[in-house]
């Protein structure tokens, strides 16, 4: 009896502290600085929130597409791997900061442009998120892009938790 009441309690603690990822994830936003078509004038952030009341397990892989419009198929620019888990009511941030001398995308050169963000996570948590970028104008979003939207159930360099 005391093996199985032991066995209990672990399985219990497995469930507690290894849950899948709910909902309470999502992307909460991707924040473009364009200030010119030159890597040191670029910033691409993809922020993911946990607006729930307990954190959630990692790890998450997130990553960041880039196209000048609709007609054009996706492009991967980054992917960032094992991001930790996310305590409630907290963001992590990772930032496609492009350096001097890089080849940027095509798309950046035009001043209006279409950046995509996806996440994974346990329990097969999948997120999306569309943002259009033009020039002179700020925090555009693509239909169907925000909120990020759950589709079923290497760490970045530049990692900022705001």
């Amino acid at each position: 009896m005391k093996y199985a009441a032991a066995l209990f309690a672990a399985f219990l603690m497995v469930l507690l502290f290894h849950s899948p990822c709910r909902a309470d994830v999502s992307i909460d936003d991707i924040i473009v600085r364009w200030e010119g078509p030159t890597p040191e004038h670029i910033n691409v952030r993809v922020r993911l929130f946990n607006g729930g009341s307990s954190t959630e397990g990692g790890p998450f892989e997130v990553k960041l597409f880039i196209r000048a419009d609709s007609g054009e198929g996706w492009r991967e620019l980054i992917s960032w791997n094992n991001i930790p888990p996310i305590p409630p009511q907290n963001k992590v941030a990772r930032d496609y900061l492009p350096r001097k001398g890089d080849t940027l995308d095509p798309a950046f050169m035009t001043g209006s442009f279409q950046v995509r963000a996806t996440a994974t996570g346990p329990g097969g948590l999948s997120l999306d998120f569309e943002k259009q970028f033009i020039k002179g104008q700020t925090d555009t979003t693509a239909p169907g892009g925000s909120p990020s939207r759950p589709t079923s159930p290497s760490d970045g360099q530049d990692i900022i938790d705001i």
